[in-house]
């Protein structure tokens, strides 16, 4: 089979919960010696990555097409340019890759593939008219980080902003919500199959109209240490402190943003009172920035902004636990999966399950429902051994019964081969 495969991101391990994905599907496809023409629709960050790491790129695929897909203006001053926008948008200002539509039609009449695969939104202007067989799958829904921003952008580590900007956005959040919303059902009415790799928001696509929506299990790459995974039992005493890594992603992320946040205003100051401020640390690893309104995080004596870190194994095998909790609904949880395929003992919200019911407490992780629920889970997983163990053991057979990426993509080529 020739595929073409259609995406967004840079596709890398240990950075986003997209690009991870995207890689290890890619992974699995080359294991599995099908053809893959790779095409990707990119933002400006996400573009230079990947002309920056284009070789790499080519290692994983047969063929790559790269396109800028960003916006000429900003949908505010576009609708100001020309009203009628506002009430008859043209599509490459809902998503700005329909620019890119005829050229990739020509590009897939030339290479003729068996199949299209596409992963994710942004990606799926440019081909899903394309009249091959087609799939596919999302991540988030298109409009639900918008409505986070527009009524709990506080809780992504956001500053509040001016009254006439809270205005201006209001109105530009809710144009780009009611029009993301069409855009969906637009695009999945032309595809095969479809759904999400959030078993809430396949849920949710199919209420809203997307018939074929159903929930896929994320396909990710095996990350698992033979060393650390040998280690599962044999805890040794308790340190001077515990150690406690948070994170694991980019730190302007939208997750890691609302994780880092609940950490800051809401789990810290609970920590302290009950597991003591001179008895853990904690240890925010990643890439990017700290948002305004959450980088009072540097001057907490016991948490320590570590950055992009070398030897992340060293890392994680030193740690106690792994606090991946967040304060919203964000769609499915790449990193966590990341978690489970490394056995590592995580402390998770409500919030985090809701797009992957595989995660059951005290079974592969900690579960809570409040910010106090949270860190006493977190405090009873560092004292107790025994639940320690399980909650690790259980991690590692939850990821390979469900997410190997050998199981998640035969699923998908099947369909396709139908």
């Amino acid at each position: 089979m020739h595929l073409a495969f259609f995406t967004h991101t840079y596709p890398s391990l240990n950075t986003n919960g997209g690009a991870e994905l995207v890689y290890s599907a890619l992974k699995e496809l080359q294991n599995k010696k099908i053809k893959v023409s790779l095409f990707i629709y990119a933002v400006a960050e996400y573009y230079d990555d990947c002309i920056k790491n284009e070789e790499k790129i080519k290692k994983l695929c047969d063929n790559v097409y790269i396109f800028r897909a960003n916006r000429k203006n900003s949908i505010f001053k576009s609708v100001l340019k020309n009203p009628l926008q506002f009430f008859f948008p043209a599509d490459n200002l809902i998503i700005p890759s329909f620019d890119h539509e005829k050229d990739t039609h020509k590009i897939l009449d030339e290479i003729n593939p068996d199949r299209i695969f596409i992963y994710d939104w942004w990606a799926a202007p440019a081909a899903f008219r394309y009249p091959k067989k087609k799939t596919i799958i999302v991540g988030d829904l298109l409009h639900s980080p918008f409505e986070n921003s527009m009524h709990k952008r506080y809780m992504l580590g956001y500053l509040p902003r001016r009254l006439l900007t809270k205005i201006k956005d209001y109105f530009v959040l809710s144009w780009v919500i009611r029009n993301y919303k069409k855009m969906q059902n637009k695009i999945f009415s032309e595809c095969d199959y479809g759904g999400s790799f959030g078993y809430y928001d396949a849920q949710t696509l199919k209420s809203m109209g997307c018939e074929i929506s159903k929930y896929y299990k994320s396909p990710y790459t095996d990350n698992s240490n033979e060393n650390y995974l040998s280690k599962i039992g044999n805890n040794k005493n308790k340190k001077d402190k515990y150690k406690i890594i948070t994170s694991l992603g980019r730190l302007n992320a939208t997750a890691t943003s609302s994780g880092l946040y609940l950490l800051y205003k809401e789990l810290l100051p609970i920590m302290n009172r009950e597991i003591g401020a001179d008895n853990f640390e904690v240890h925010v690893l990643g890439d990017g920035y700290l948002r305004e309104g959450i980088k009072g995080l540097k001057n907490e004596k016991n948490v320590f902004i570590r950055g992009y870190v070398d030897d992340l194994e060293s890392e994680l095998d030193s740690a106690d636990a792994f606090l991946l909790a967040t304060n919203l609904l964000l769609g499915y949880r790449c990193r966590l999966i990341n978690c489970l395929s490394r056995a590592l003992p995580i402390v998770i919200s409500e919030y985090d399950t809701i797009n992957q019911p595989e995660f059951i407490h005290k079974e592969n992780c900690m579960i809570g429902k409040t910010p106090e629920e949270i860190v006493l889970n977190l405090k009873e997983l560092l004292e107790n051994k025994e639940l320690k163990s399980k909650i690790q053991i259980g991690a590692r057979k939850t990821y390979l019964d469900n997410f190997q990426t050998e199981k998640t993509i035969n699923v998908i080529i099947n369909e396709l081969e139908n």
